[in-house]
């Protein structure tokens, strides 16, 4: 029988953890803030996912390698001090001895990695497919993690692949697109996925989708393999009657996939900005506001346009680690003129 808990709603009881995507813990429907830090975050998914007991003396030289064994040893109790703190009722979940730490896979919890791997081993892939909703912690790069990650994405991988075909056979186009768009996102290369979406588009009569879905599968070739596409998806998209448009009159507003439209004024403030500091004056631009509300494109657009000019772009990111930082999780666009000698 699959461990853990049945059901996937939010108030379900129980202990439910979620490390793909992003990491979460829900205890009885309420959210453990405890877990937001990334060491938690990492200590509990590597104690979840190998079932066996972990010796602590490994576990110690595993998250503090450089550190001597002592200092190692005296730092992992602190973190199960944090452990027990984060997690209450901790013992129905994890077995904390002298000298191993165990979680305990039959207790009443819920991992969704384990029960991803549950699903494809049971043969339902529609669940697995739901299950998966990203990378396992990605803003983690221990090698053990960054291994993991890997496992589970091919993984996805084949299981998409195998919704998408299957969708086509019985003619679901919807739900074929759907799956193949997945692949898309896991493997942007795939070109069976490609054709999938493209001839799904057609046979629903969506020229600008078909279009679209081209553009975004040509740009990503390009940015990140330096070649063009396929000579047989660009004549399947004309002889759907969509005519891939010219690299070379590309528009940079659309060389994202979408048009880069509703941001006139922030565009204004951004290159007045540059303008600024094209005439001599250095100036440091801040792009604020929530989460999806476009930042990141509006500095990648200002990059390309002053590519395009003939500049000197650098593009920098941080991300998420243990301890207060600055920054978190953002990207920085720097420019000079093509004349500077700086």
């Amino acid at each position: 029988m699959p461990s853990g808990l049945q059901g996937n709603g939010e108030g379900a009881a129980g202990l439910r953890v979620r490390l793909l995507g992003a990491a979460e813990v829900i205890l009885d429907g309420r959210r453990l803030s405890g877990f937001d830090t990334p060491r938690l975050q990492r200590f509990l998914a590597l104690i979840a996912l190998r079932r066996e007991p972990q010796n602590r003396a490994r576990l110690a030289f595993e998250f503090w390698p450089e550190s001597s064994e002592r200092q190692a040893r005296t730092n992992l109790r602190k973190l199960l001090h944090e452990f027990r703190q984060a997690l209450p009722g901790v013992e129905a979940f994890a077995e904390i001895g002298t000298r191993t730490v165990r979680w305990l896979s039959t207790g009443p919890s819920e991992v969704d990695v384990l029960r991803f791997r549950e699903a494809i081993a049971s043969g339902d892939f529609e669940c697995a497919a739901r299950l998966y909703q990203g990378d396992l912690l990605p803003s983690c790069y221990d090698d053990w993690v960054l291994d993991e990650r890997e496992d589970l994405r091919a993984a996805a991988l084949c299981v998409h692949r195998h919704l998408a075909e299957a969708a086509v056979e019985r003619g679901a186009l919807r739900a074929a697109i759907r799956h193949a768009e997945a692949v898309g996102e896991l493997d942007f290369a795939d070109e069976a996925a490609i054709r999938i979406q493209l001839q799904g588009h057609y046979a629903l009569g969506e020229r600008a989708a078909a279009l679209r879905t081209y553009q975004r599968y040509a740009d990503s070739l390009r940015r990140e393999l330096e070649i063009e596409p396929d000579a047989e998806i660009t004549a399947l998209c004309r002889e759907f009657g969509v005519d891939p448009p010219d690299r070379d009159r590309q528009p940079a507003s659309t060389a994202g996939g979408s048009p880069f439209v509703g941001r006139d004024q922030e565009w204004r403030a951004l290159f007045g900005a540059w303008k600024t500091a094209l005439a001599g004056r250095a100036h440091l631009f801040l792009l604020t506001g929530e989460p999806g509300i476009g930042k990141s494109r509006l500095a990648q657009e200002l990059g390309r346009h002053l590519q395009a000019d003939g500049h000197d772009v650098a593009t920098a990111r941080a991300y998420e680690a243990a301890g207060r930082l600055p920054w978190g999780q953002s990207s920085t666009c720097f420019a000079r003129p093509a004349s500077s000698t700086a």
